[in-house]
């Protein structure tokens, strides 16, 4: 198989995990186990921003559209902690700053 190829794959995983279609778990149950975004921690904005860039440049819109969607309603709905050094002292799907009182992770 050629690289661009497994590279596609892997864009088209992290896709389908960034939209709710599929988990890593399934992904990788099914053994396709190649990404383009860090798996084990939250999506964000900029691993999101990474994938829709690929999709752009193969002019693949639609794809391009729904992850921008995602972006907006990530900015839109949560004001992210921009502390230096944030302080925070329990861990879950969101972990919120002492200092701010912003979310620093949000569950996609």
């Amino acid at each position: 198989m050629k690289n661009e190829t497994i590279r596609h794959i892997a864009m088209m995983n992290s896709f389908n995990v960034m939209t709710s279609r599929s988990t890593v778990t399934e992904v990788m149950e099914a053994g396709m186990g190649v990404f383009g975004h860090e798996v084990g921690g939250e999506v964000d904005t900029h691993e999101i921003t990474r994938v829709l860039n690929y999709f752009e440049d193969k002019e693949m819109y639609e794809f391009c559209a729904e992850l921008r969607g995602i972006i907006d309603l990530l900015d839109e709905k949560v004001p992210m902690c921009e502390c230096e050094y944030p302080v925070f002292d329990h861990y879950g799907s969101t972990i919120e700053c002492h200092l701010c009182n912003k979310p620093l992770i949000t569950e996609i």
